[in-house]
This record gives structure tokens, C-alpha cells and sequence, in this order.
């Protein structure tokens, strides 16, 4: 079995050699070889061979969402995952931005807001600190990871100019000396590097949908509460945490073709079982970031 074409969000073009996949107004698809469909509502469509080479899709199908492949023998090699014609990193943004709530992402987000909105979110000082020695905890563990791995593909990711254990060690300081008591990692964080660590031993490719996650959210959502955050507690001051040694855009760049050239190698298998790490990362991480998700309180 060889699949030799497909497509996925409703875009239908020729994909390879001289086999085509188009759309026609009765649900007709045309190709040289086998097609079957599919949507995410109902699955697996059967087809039949009519004239002209088309092939007509049994029972109910929608035309967008669809999965399209065209297959050899009689079964399917792989199916195409939304995103996966821009590459892996795509896929994770695609699973991850599902995982937002609608005030997180408007137009992504499938999660109903949660019951005290971003917008309403004040916490004290020694919330934020406890937020930035959370997240050191996590940073430091990542970072010390791909510093003294071994093994090639997390070795891609040290000093990609992501890294924020020391803007955060700066941030901590600085918080320390305005009269905020020091505060320890949370047994949330502690939970947190513990699973990281069991991933490690047997999972490493999930470890890099973490990776993916927590790193590349606080260059986006992140960023926002940040900005947030500094107008509430700060005066404006726009912390170390949220500044970067170079454009950001340019160094998320750089680690989406980093990411995309490891995962390249994956099979699909793994692949889906690092897309399926998702909501744990998001879970996780949810739980660094409800430091911050608080009513109003006094400052300190």
C-alpha cells in the first residue's frame, strides 16, 4: 500500500505526479486510482466507481472537513492531519489552539471561557512571584534537559534563544527586593517536572509536545498577560521574562524548522502520540498559570 495523494481543510489540488483530487458540486472526487473520504463527523466513507474515472462517496460525507486519500491494495497507508501539509509544528498548533478557550482564541478556541476571564484576572505580587518561581522550575528542568542530553533530536534545541531560566532568575530577584516574601516551588511545579521526567525515560518525543507548548505559549498568550500583568503590578514595567535576546518572530522561525526537520523522521504513530500529549501539556501548564488567575486582592 503507497498512498499517492491527498489534501485536508476543504483546499483540493493535485498533489503528486499525475494523480488529481478535486471537488464537484454532487461529491464526486476524480483520481486515477482509489479515493476513499473522510470527515471528522463520520468517519470512513466507502466509494463506488462511476464512468468518466469518478468516484462517488456512499452515504454522508461533507464536503469541508475532509480528509482525502488516495490509496493502493485495499487499505489506507496514512490519513493526513489537519496542518500536516505545513509541517508537524502546524499540527501541534492546530491540536493546541483547539485546546484555547474562545476568550484565549476567538477564532480557534473550541473551550468555553472559564469562569473568571483573563481580562478579570488580578493577582497580588506574591501570586505573580510564585507564578515566575513556578515557571523557573519547569524552564530550568527543560533547559538542563537538551543542555546534557545525548540524544540527537533534543540536543536540536538547546540555545535556540527561547530559553527564559535566566530572564526569570533576574525577574525573581528583582520581586525579592520590593518587599515580596521569597517563595518555593509549588508541589504543582514539583508534579509537573516529576511527569516530565518519567516522559523522558520512555517518551521523548512527547516531551518535545511539552517542550512545544510551554515555550511557544508564552511567546504568544504569554505575552499578552505579561503585558497585562506589568500594567496591573508594574507600572508598565515590562519584566525580563518577556524580552528576548533577538526578535522573537525570528527565533520561533528557527525552532518551527527545527522541529519540522526531527519530526520529519517520525512515523505516524509517533507523531499521533505526541499530538495526543497535548491536553496533558495544556493541563499542566494550566496549573503554573492559575497562580495568576485570581480575583482581586491587595497587592500583596
Amino acid at each position: 500500500m503507497k498512498m499517492k495523494s491527498g489534501f485536508h481543510g476543504g483546499s483540493w489540488k493535485k498533489i503528486v505526479g499525475n494523480v488529481t483530487v478535486m471537488k464537484m458540486k454532487s461529491g464526486f472526487v476524480v483520481g486515477e486510482v482509489g479515493v476513499l473520504a473522510r470527515d471528522e463527523v463520520h468517519g470512513w466513507n466507502e466509494v463506488m466507481r462511476t464512468r468518466g474515472n469518478r468516484w462517488q462517496v456512499k452515504g454522508r460525507c461533507r464536503v469541508k472537513p475532509m480528509l482525502v486519500a488516495a490509496v493502493e491494495g485495499d487499505g489506507v497507508e496514512e490519513e493526513r492531519r489537519p496542518g500536516s501539509r505545513k509541517g508537524f509544528v502546524e499540527e501541534m498548533r492546530f491540536v493546541a489552539m483547539r485546546l484555547h478557550t474562545r476568550d484565549q482564541a476567538p477564532r480557534e478556541g473550541t473551550q468555553e471561557e472559564s469562569a473568571l476571564p483573563i481580562s478579570e484576572w488580578r493577582p497580588s505580587l506574591r501570586d505573580y512571584l510564585q507564578f515566575l518561581v513556578d515557571s523557573k522550575l519547569i524552564y530550568d528542568f527543560m533547559e538542563q534537559t537538551v543542555a546534557s542530553t545525548d540524544d540527537p533530536m533534543l540536543s536540536e534545541f538547546r540555545d535556540t534563544g527561547l530559553e527564559r531560566s535566566g530572564p526569570l532568575a533576574d525577574d525573581i530577584q528583582w520581586l525579592e527586593t520590593q518587599n515580596v516574601p521569597r517563595c518555593e516551588p509549588s508541589a504543582a511545579a514539583k508534579k509537573y517536572v516529576d511527569y516530565l521526567t518519567n516522559l523522558l525515560e520512555s517518551r521523548q518525543p512527547a516531551f518535545l509536545c511539552h517542550w512545544y507548548n510551554y515555550y511557544f505559549a508564552h511567546t504568544a498568550g504569554g505575552r499578552m498577560i505579561g503585558k497585562m500583568m506589568s500594567t496591573i503590578l508594574f507600572d508598565g514595567k515590562t519584566l525580563r521574562f518577556y524580552q528576548w535576546p533577538r526578535d522573537v518572530k525570528e527565533i520561533l522561525n528557527d525552532v518551527r524548522v527545527k522541529i519540522d526537520r526531527v519530526a520529519k523522521e517520525w512515523s505516524r504513530q509517533v507523531k499521533d502520540d505526541c499530538l495526543e500529549e497535548t491536553s496533558l501539556a495544556f493541563a499542566y501548564s494550566g496549573t503554573i498559570l492559575g497562580n495568576l488567575a485570581k480575583a482581586p486582592t491587595s497587592k500583596v
